[in-house]
């Protein structure tokens, strides 16, 4: 009875991390119709280092904006 239940407790797991699978795939090109991307805008340049950044503007009539600023540093990467 306990492998069964274990069993049963593993299934219900493993099939709703499955169901997220099921949405689409294709969620950028669902964005990219929405929004207009402008990468690698230079706003300083600090140390002959260029500070860049991108802008995801809503295709259409003009809308309020969230400006989001990471405030860690990066260990790896560009960004």
């Amino acid at each position: 009875m306990r492998i069964i239940i274990q069993f049963v407790t593993l299934l219900l797991i493993v099939s709703s991390s499955l169901s997220q699978l099921t949405e689409t795939a294709d969620w950028t090109v669902q964005l990219s119709s929405q929004y207009r991307v402008i990468p690698n805008i230079v706003y300083s340049v600090a140390n002959n280092y260029e500070c860049k950044l991108d802008v995801y503007a809503r295709r259409g009539d003009p809308a309020p904006v969230v400006i989001y600023i990471h405030g860690g540093g990066w260990v790896a990467g560009t960004k």
